[in-house]
């Protein structure tokens, strides 16, 4: 096979600092997991739920031994460091054990959203060097060199013995060892590359937020940094197993809460709002759920009550990134949906430029990006001193919290910029609105107007309905939206974030068209909020 053809960028300046202040280490998560097969060898790591909701139980010691036997069917497979392997399969606990196993014997994992189609999933692959792609059922791909089913590898590794110590390759922690795919909202596909230790410093913080005597879960996908985290890394360190579903219905997860007695939980402010409605309908025994997180996704004021009064009055606001890991987290005596929180431990913050975009470094942001259509390095810790920046708008009050305004390429206005997620958040507000987003679209001069795209709750309402609504909460005039968009439906990433450039682009279409009478541009005056 060929491996990674990207060059392994330099590490990042402040090296010894991360290993000094415990952030970075010598070890691999393999370490993690062969200390608790030891110490608690019968205890769950990760329980999980399939669609027949059959129930599997995997013991520390059981994963333990899975992994070294599917690493040495890899390794026959002909799998070697620096090889990407692309994963195309459910959430189940098998899945995790490959991207462990993967770890062994020094590959770089790639695991595309289950959702994805077939033709969908070799487009996506067609823009990556995977040079094995492992799927559900044997199935030719487009662009991979090799295909496997994971049924045919684990029966090949079942007739294996672990590879001796000799045969492993060396691993360190500061080698590559995952590749996240990710465009945030923006649509640019973009490759981002981790080492094991710029995991690791993402997964500590996670660990204390979940505790060590606590059960946790995520509907999230293990392809996603949120989902590999808390699903799949997160018990190696905490001792504690997780619980994570090839099912993303609210009503299924709420069983789940139940049976389990799931004590800390992490999702999107979309999901959170489901589950709110599932309870409603039918109540569940949440009395273990002492801690609900929130992130990916503005929260929103109307959603933060509703999961108070219905889910758990313990609610976190949490903001991270797959480039960056965990970035900040509210407190327990803060309003989650007031801020983002403060920055956690180890992340160093600068707002830059006059509108306040958010720059980072920190021992959790990625050892590189990668565009997928040229195969080009875009960013490397080298770059600008180790500091990334996010394309978030932020300000930060008097009291070092944070609170996100909105993404950079989705900011409106010039003199005056709107606060775009104060505005949705008002707006949610509404008994009308079910969900909303506001983006910038060009009026007849060219100029910018304020729209909002509201997915009403039944009768939808009117531009003046929600103009009013937002004067009576006292928002500032330029604020309020200029033309309204009334849909069925948001185009969402799979952890609920809004994908406004499409949304723009159905508009500009007219695939999306305005109600009511867009109001003339006026120009804003002032400064910046």
């Amino acid at each position: 096979m060929s491996g990674l053809t990207t060059p392994s960028p330099p590490l990042p300046a402040k090296t010894a600092a991360y290993y000094a202040e415990g952030w970075w280490r010598r070890e691999t998560f393999l370490d993690d997991l062969h200390r608790q097969a030891r110490v608690r060898p019968g205890e769950p790591a990760y329980i999980t739920v399939r669609d027949d909701d059959h129930c599997v139980t995997v013991t520390f010691a059981q994963l333990a031994e899975q992994v070294e036997l599917l690493a040495a069917a890899l390794w026959e497979t002909g799998v070697r460091p620096g090889d990407l392997v692309a994963f195309h399969l459910p959430e189940i606990w098998e899945t995790a054990a490959l991207w462990l196993a993967c770890g062994r014997v020094g590959a770089i994992t790639l695991v595309l959203d289950h959702c994805l189609g077939g033709r969908e999933r070799d487009l996506v692959l067609k823009g990556t060097p995977a040079d094995l792609l492992i799927t559900a059922a044997d199935d030719d791909s487009a662009g991979v060199a090799a295909t496997v089913g994971i049924s045919d590898l684990l029966a090949r590794a079942a007739t294996l013995t672990p590879l001796e110590q000799g045969e492993r390759p060396q691993v360190s922690a500061d080698d590559l060892c995952q590749m996240l795919l990710t465009s945030g909202t923006g649509g640019r596909v973009k490759g981002v590359l981790h080492t094991f230790n710029s995991r690791y410093a993402t997964v500590r913080l996670i660990a204390r937020l979940l505790g060590r005597s606590e059960i946790s879960g995520t509907s999230s996908e293990i392809g996603h940094s949120l989902g590999l985290s808390i699903n799949v890394l997160a018990p190696l360190l905490t001792g504690r197993p997780s619980v994570f579903s090839t099912s993303k219905d609210p009503g299924h997860w709420l069983d789940l809460i139940e049976r389990h007695r799931i004590a800390c939980c992490v999702k999107p402010p979309l999901f959170w709002g489901q589950l709110v409605a599932a309870q409603r309908r039918r109540p569940r025994d949440l009395s273990s759920l002492s801690r609900v997180v929130s992130l990916a996704a503005a929260l929103p004021a109307s959603t933060a009550a509703d999961i108070r009064d219905v889910l758990s009055p313990h609610l976190i606001n949490a903001y991270g990134m797959s480039e960056c890991g965990l970035i900040s987290l509210s407190s327990p005596g803060d309003p989650a949906e007031d801020s983002i929180g403060r920055p956690v431990d180890g992340v160093e913050v600068e707002l830059r430029q006059d509108e306040g975009t958010l720059h980072v470094r920190s021992p959790g942001l990625c050892h590189a990006m990668v565009d997928m259509r040229t195969g080009r390095c875009t960013w490397t810790p080298d770059t600008d001193e180790g500091w990334y920046d996010t394309g978030d708008l932020m300000r930060m009050g008097q009291d070092g919290r944070l609170h996100y305004q909105s993404r950079a390429v989705d900011r409106i206005g010039s003199t005056l910029l709107i606060p775009v997620a104060e505005v949705e958040s008002e707006l949610h507000g509404h008994p009308a609105v079910a969900e909303v987003a506001i983006v910038g679209i060009p009026d007849a001069d060219g100029h910018e107007e304020t729209c909002a795209v509201v997915v009403p709750t039944g009768t939808p309402p009117s531009l003046e309905d929600l103009r009013v609504f937002l004067r009576g909460r006292r928002m500032t005039e330029q604020y309020l939206p200029a033309r309204l968009v009334i849909s069925d439906s948001l185009p969402r990433t799979s952890l609920g974030k809004v994908r406004k450039t499409e949304v723009r682009d159905l508009i500009a279409s007219g695939a999306l068209t305005g109600h009511g009478s867009p109001l003339r541009h006026t120009q804003p005056q002032g400064g910046i909020a």
